[in-house]
């Protein structure tokens, strides 16, 4: 049961009601800032991982264009080798088929 203004005990009450509203509304603050920030480390991550993997790529290319300029690039076209890059195509391994 609740008190009206002028009843003994209302001020008291009041005041818990206020404060438990602040400390209430502070944590989910809190927590909306956690996961912000957890979203914002995980998209760096994830960016950092693309440019690195993207530098790979661009070092791998330019070794194959290289040896294809100087004629030792076996008979892969560049095509091919992109395809083996991406993890499609290629020549098949003779380990594929072997169980250790």
């Amino acid at each position: 049961m609740r008190r009206r203004a002028g009843e003994p005990g209302f001020v008291g009450e009041a005041v818990g009601d206020i404060l438990g509203s602040v400390v209430r509304d502070t944590m989910m603050v809190w927590r909306w800032g956690s996961a912000r920030r957890e979203r914002a480390r995980n998209d760096r991550n994830a960016a950092e991982t693309e440019r690195k993997a993207l530098a790979q790529h661009q070092k791998w290319l330019q070794a194959v264009t290289n040896q294809m300029a100087r004629g030792k690039a076996g008979d892969a076209s560049p095509e091919e080798a992109a395809a083996a890059l991406r993890g499609r195509g290629g020549r098949p391994n003779k380990l594929d088929e072997k169980w250790f």
